[in-house]
């Protein structure tokens, strides 16, 4: 939550400012850098993750 309203004040309505859309990358969500990457008011683009063509490692159990 990057800005919330006052509580008990009639004047205004309650709204809550935030982002919606993270980036996730090799940053836990508390730290320093996962906050610089997600910077309030920076537009976040979002990775694009390419298939794999050709899948040579274990698929599981089938």
């Amino acid at each position: 939550i990057y800005w919330k309203t006052p509580k008990g004040d009639p004047r205004f309505m309650p709204t809550v400012v935030q982002r919606t859309k993270f980036r996730f990358g090799k940053d836990r969500p508390w730290t320093r850098e996962f906050y610089m990457q997600n910077f309030p008011g920076k537009n976040v683009v979002p990775a694009i993750v390419e298939p794999l063509k050709q899948w040579s490692f274990f698929r599981g159990d089938r």
